[in-house]
This record gives C-alpha cells, structure tokens and sequence, in this order.
C-alpha cells in the first residue's frame, strides 16, 4: 500500500502519465464513435489494459529513482563566496578529496559549481544530494575579517549507512572562529581538506563494511588514519581504530591485528565499553580466557552509552550482550554457576534471545538440571525470529533442539529425543551437525 501510494504520488505531474491518461480518453472516445452499438467490455478491456502499462512503467520510474548508485558519490559545494577574495578553499578540499579517492573505483567526487547558504541550509543540501544520487554532501562557508575567520562546515551524510557513529558538532555547521592568518597563510585550507578526506573515506569503509567488503573496508579506514596524525574534533581517531579491529575480528579472524587496534582505540578512548567488550572476544577467539574475562569485566563495568557515540546502532551493541561474552567464557572454565548468572543477566535484559536460553540450558544439563534445562530449551523453540536475524535465529534453534535432544536422552525420554534430532537434520544444512544427529538417531533408535 505504501508503494502505492508513493507511485500516485509520483505520478502527479509526470508527463508520460499523464499523456497514458489522455491515449486511454482519446481511445475510449474512438472506439464508441466507431463502434456504437459495442458493450462496455472492449472499454474496459482497453482502459485496464492502458493504465496497465501505466503502473508498469511507475514501477519502473521509481525503482530508476530509488535505487542505489552504482558508485558512492560525494557531492562539493563550492565555499567561495562569489566577489570575496579567492582563498581557494574549495579548490583545495576537491583536490585532496581527489587524490585520497583516486584508488577507488567505485567513489567519486562530483562538484554543484554553487554555493549553499546558511538560509538554504540542510533541506537544500540534502535535496541537492538527492539529485545527484549523493551519499555524502559536503558544504559551508567563511568570512574573512580584519582578524577573524569564521567557518562552518557541514558533512551530510545523504544516504546513511547504518553503522555510522554520529559525527561531532564542527562538521553539523557549528560555527568556529579561526585566525585570519590561518586563511592568509594558507594553513587552514589543507587542514579542512584532510578532515573532509578522513570523514569521506572512513564513511566509505563503513559502507563497504556492510556490504561484507573486508578488504575494502580496512583499506578505507586505514586511509583515513593516513589523512592526518591530529586528532579530528568530529571524529576520534580511536573510533577508527576501533572500527578496524572490529572489521580484523569479525571478517579476517586476524585476532592479533584486531587486539592491537582494539588496544589503541582503548588508549585513545579509555571509557569506551564497546572497545572492551570487542576485544575480549578477539581475546575469547585466542583461547585467551582469563584476558577475555577481563576485558568483559571492564566492559561491564564501564557499561555502553556512558562514553561516546560509537557503534551506536551496532547489533549485540548492549549490556546484555557482554554479560553473555562473559558467561559464554565462565561457561568454557566450567565456571557453572558464574556462567548461569552472567546468562541470567542477559536475559533479563533481552528476553527474546534465544542463544541466551539455549546456553544457560545446556550449563544446566552439565550441572545436572535437567527439569531447569528442559525450562530454558522449550522457551528457547518457542522464540520469534527478528526480521533482522533470520540466519543467525535458525542456527541458535538447531542447537536448542539439539541440547533439548541431549537433556531428554538423560532423562532417557527417548522419543521426544528422536523427535528433537530428527528437528535438527530438517532445520540444519550443516554438515557436521547433520552428521551427529544422525548418529545420535541411530543410537536411540536401536534402543
């Protein structure tokens, strides 16, 4: 219904739908004078078929207008205000811009040849974005007074990646009082320029980070900490550190290159949970429990939202996610019950997980509570999937039918078992895990 709506919308005003309107009159009106005795069949026929095309060619107009760019395009906007004196400005951020960027392919620098002003402001640099299929606008301006200069710049991201921390407020138009000597001497120019390149390309590393471009998104990122050795008001560096481990961690499994990236974002951003908490599991990845459990420790204690922005919208982001990491540890130091009350936590704090429950099932089966496990599996089957998590939700319940498999065995609840492990072998295209169910079927069949 909402695509409906937008269509109609779209159509409004558009010429070649409006021209399909007046073929479907103009033809309705020809065929009655030629033919007058005719029924309103053929009419009607003639008007479903016409708007037919119509709606084909909506479709096709919109999905035009709506799909991604093949490249990732950042848009300038010119600082240089017409009739002031040329400190190029804007020359000197599309030149850096152009020679960070030049590597890559699949990004370009495309200028609007204008100025925005503060009047036209974000709505129009956005809607300039738009026209130009941007995902990145950058635009602003300066004065330049007798010893002052003052400057705003705005990087507007158009088309927003969903991992992107919030940027600081000296790139949202915040007005900053520099020197005029900075504009005289040319040292503010390539200052400017590098922190447009830093933020350009570290968005481009987390675009490529999402569409699973490991590669690409640490050549990005490690771009970007190239640009400059300052620190960036907008952005901390440590973030950028952080963001690389994370991407080392999660998509290479190179641990040590992760910790030690993770180690300098810690460096840089000491309060920072999320920091903590990724590199206990590079630690947890090493085998390397006890370093694991303190990082989870710290991670815990720091607890996410009281440092900074980052990875603010990441997926298992939370505290109930690092009491898990943290039980999940206790669990493989066959610290038992530390294990249950971490996993207790995490459950508290988000109910609807169901690895949470499958894992607090099974440290119960090896304590021997089967009646308790039995609880925490059934819950775990009976959770809804998230939309998001489809993939992830089905190989969490393959292990909970399979754990709630092994807790029946014990309780030598045979049938219900075959039924669990035969569960498994529908759900599951592992083949390790097929393999064990099937063994385990032919165990409690010859039963």
């Amino acid at each position: 219904m909402k695509l409906i709506k937008q269509l109609w919308k779209e159509a409004r005003g558009d010429f070649i739908a409006g021209l399909l309107l007046l073929i479907v009159t103009i033809t309705v009106n020809w065929l009655r004078t030629l033919y007058p005795g005719i029924g309103l069949g053929p009419f009607v026929f003639t008007i479903l078929g016409v708007l037919w095309l119509g709606f084909v060619y909506l479709v096709f107009k919109h999905y035009q207008q709506t799909r991604p760019p093949a490249k990732t395009i950042i848009l300038l906007a010119d600082f240089d205000e017409p009739g002031q004196k040329n400190y190029r400005v804007t020359e000197t951020i599309l030149n850096h811009l152009r020679a960070a960027l030049e590597p890559y392919q699949d990004v370009q620098i495309k200028t609007l040849g204008r100025l925005i002003t503060e009047k036209e402001g974000g709505d129009t640099a956005r809607a300039e974005g738009e026209n130009y299929k941007a995902t990145i606008v950058i635009w602003g301006w300066y004065g330049a007074m007798t010893e002052v200069a003052p400057l705003s710049v705005h990087f507007e991201v158009v088309h927003s990646p969903q991992y992107l921390p919030e940027l600081g407020p000296g790139v949202k138009g915040q007005i900053q009082t520099r020197a005029i000597a900075e504009l005289e001497r040319f040292t503010l120019q390539p200052q400017l320029s590098a922190e447009m390149a830093y933020l350009a390309l570290f968005t481009v590393g987390v675009v490529r980070y999402e569409i699973n471009d490991a590669d690409g998104a640490i050549e990005c990122f490690s771009d970007a900490l190239n640009q400059t050795t300052e620190q960036v008001p907008s952005l901390d560096r440590g973030i950028i550190y952080g963001y690389r481990g994370l991407v080392y961690a999660q998509k290479k499994g190179a641990y040590d290159l992760a910790i030690a990236d993770l180690s300098e974002a810690i460096k840089l951003q000491p309060n920072d949970a999320l920091f903590y908490n990724d590199r206990g599991n590079a630690h947890l990845n090493k085998g390397k429990l006890d370093l694991a459990i303190a990082d989870y420790d710290e991670a815990i204690r720091l607890r996410p939202g009281l440092s900074g922005a980052y990875f603010n919208r990441r997926l298992q982001s939370d505290l109930a996610g690092m009491y898990y990491n943290r039980g999940f540890v206790r669990f493989l130091k066959i610290n038992l019950d530390l294990a249950i009350a971490d996993f207790s936590k995490a459950i508290k704090l988000q109910p609807n997980d169901v690895e949470f429950y499958t894992n607090r099932g099974l440290t119960y089966i090896l304590k021997g509570d089967l009646d308790v496990a039995l609880d925490d599996l059934n819950e775990a089957t009976k959770i809804q999937p998230n939309d998001l998590m489809v993939l992830s939700f089905r190989s969490d319940l393959v292990k909970a039918y399979l754990n709630r498999g092994l807790a029946y065995i014990h309780k030598n609840d045979f049938g219900r078992a075959i039924a669990d492990h035969k569960k498994v072998l529908e759900l599951s295209d592992d083949p390790d895990l097929q393999k064990l169910a099937k063994r385990k079927l032919e165990m409690l069949e010859a039963k």
